[in-house]
């Protein structure tokens, strides 16, 4: 009997305070007791934080708000108010992008020069796996009234992106000979996107001609994370020119969003290591540009509130783009049935897994009881992004051409 008394004067307690404030659900109440209580009292909260009732109060009614224009309350009987983004949701423009990418690939698989050796994981397999002749290095002489030319040009591009998250990678290679010489020209990069910001990770161009004297002359300019890693012009006496770049990524932004009627800040980053390596050869007679672009990168985030009866959790396990690239392009003066002309090959293989992991967030904040125990949790989930991403190990392109002199 006492204890439907005491209740009872709770809920007349709620009402009159709710009469004397119009449109507050959550009066200014001892959260034990449910008696009317000043502004200036101090809550102490389940998470060991304290807070004046009057800003306790007001956030808790603002949020009230907030979630009623959701068609959600605070004030109903379950704890857990819900899933706020259906992942299969944020996956849904993946997967047709991946099936369109599946789709390229089964027509890939059914050229035979493509079908050798292949590494699993995310390592890329060489042109000498792949068969790929070696070149002859043969001194020929050219008819000194030639005009002929031979030349061959790939593009390959990867790409999965939603408004969330995303990461491509590009490749170009051109091979082009005429009778007074050779060159070659190779162009990769890769990007990606974090909670809707997008960045360059890596881009790399080189080129490589036949110059005066037998030398190379050419350039050579990689950008890791938008900053010059190396960016040179090159005249070498040497045939042959080879070299590695390496540098950890480092890149992070931030913003707020709710979870429900929980403001969340959150701070963001990208984690891992890029890198380019190269070799070019130059001579009368051949010219070969090889690059391989590798990245191994992550997503890490945190997230917070700055109200003390609330909490979050911001967890991440995300790769972003792992990939190594091998792109070679070579062309040679050769003989060829005893008749003279420029042989060419483009290759291009990969291994790659991309946009694979999760991103989730969870908020609470305590309401109160007006009883014993004093407090109850409400929560949300919003899962930002769940994905299996793309995993692939391919050669790409193994192309040869031919274009006699006569």
């Amino acid at each position: 009997m006492q204890r439907i008394t005491l209740l009872l004067l709770v809920v007349a307690n709620v009402c009159l305070a709710i009469n004397q404030s119009p449109g507050l659900v959550f009066p200014v109440l001892d959260p034990n007791t449910g008696n009317p209580i000043s502004e200036s009292a101090i809550l102490t909260f389940p998470n060991g934080k304290t807070m004046k009732a009057g800003d306790y109060y007001r956030k808790l009614n603002e949020m009230e708000l907030r979630l009623r224009s959701m068609g959600q309350t605070l004030t109903s009987e379950q704890n857990h108010l819900g899933e706020l983004i259906s992942p299969s949701v944020q996956a849904e423009k993946l997967e047709i992008q991946k099936a369109r990418i599946e789709e390229r690939n089964r027509e890939l698989d059914k050229r035979p020069e493509l079908q050798f050796h292949r590494h699993t994981g995310v390592v890329s397999t060489s042109p000498e796996e792949a068969g790929v002749p070696p070149l002859t290095h043969r001194v020929l002489d050219v008819p000194p009234q030639c005009s002929k030319s031979g030349s061959q040009t790939r593009h390959w591009n990867y790409s999965n992106s939603n408004n969330l998250f995303g990461a491509s990678v590009n490749a170009d290679l051109n091979i082009t000979g005429t009778c007074q010489g050779l060159t070659t020209k190779a162009d990769a990069d890769a990007s990606g996107k974090i909670f809707g910001a997008n960045f360059n990770l890596l881009n790399a161009t080189m080129k490589g001609t036949t110059a005066e004297n037998n030398q190379i002359s050419g350039a050579l300019d990689v950008k890791i994370m938008g900053m010059d890693v190396v960016n040179r012009s090159y005249k070498e006496a040497l045939p042959n020119l080879s070299d590695t770049y390496s540098q950890n990524v480092s890149y992070g932004g931030g913003f707020h969003f709710m979870i429900g009627p929980v403001p969340l800040s959150v701070t963001y980053g990208l984690g891992g290591t890029a890198s380019f390596s190269w070799k070019a050869t130059i001579t009368p007679t051949v010219a070969l540009a090889e690059g391989r672009p590798t990245t191994g990168t992550w997503v890490f985030a945190q997230g917070g509130v700055d109200i003390a009866a609330a909490g979050a959790n911001l967890g991440t396990n995300l790769t972003l783009l792992n990939v190594d690239l091998t792109g070679r392009g070579t062309m040679q003066i050769t003989l060829q049935n005893n008749v003279i002309g420029f042989a060419g090959n483009t290759f291009l293989s990969y291994g790659i897994n991309a946009l694979s992991g999760n991103v989730y967030a969870d908020a609470w904040i305590f309401v109160p009881r007006w009883g014993v125990p004093p407090w109850k949790k409400k929560s949300w989930r919003d899962d930002l992004f769940a994905w299996s991403g793309f995993q692939d190990n391919r050669i790409l392109i193994n192309e040869n051409s031919w274009d006699p002199l006569s």
